[in-house]
């Protein structure tokens, strides 16, 4: 069940990175860190999940995007960071994958 709903996530996440070039681009844009041991990072500064909370909603307001950089991206994401990314894509926000190389 997680592989699956892992999968529509990616499938999410595909589908924030082909928007129309039409569209605005993100005036203000957060990168969000998760790592195994649960840590949250918001633009390199260690937050709680309210305060992850509290910059995705300013983030809907002003249209702004996220890019999102996990840990150990080559494995399984351990509960913690899966449970980021359900966070994050719950919030429906532009959202791109940061590949660390």
């Amino acid at each position: 069940m997680k592989q699956f709903a892992w999968i529509v996530l990616a499938g999410f996440l595909l589908t924030q990175s082909f928007r129309s070039e039409a569209e605005e681009p993100a005036t203000e844009i957060s990168m969000v860190k998760g790592t195994p041991a649960g840590e949250i990072y918001l633009n390199d500064r260690l937050v709680t999940e309210p305060e992850l909370d509290q910059e995705l909603t300013r983030l809907q307001q002003v249209g702004g995007s996220i890019w999102y950089d996990r840990e150990n991206p080559e494995k399984e994401p351990t509960p913690a960071q899966w449970a980021v990314s359900q966070k994050l894509a719950d919030a429906e926000l532009p959202m791109y994958l940061l590949n660390p190389e």
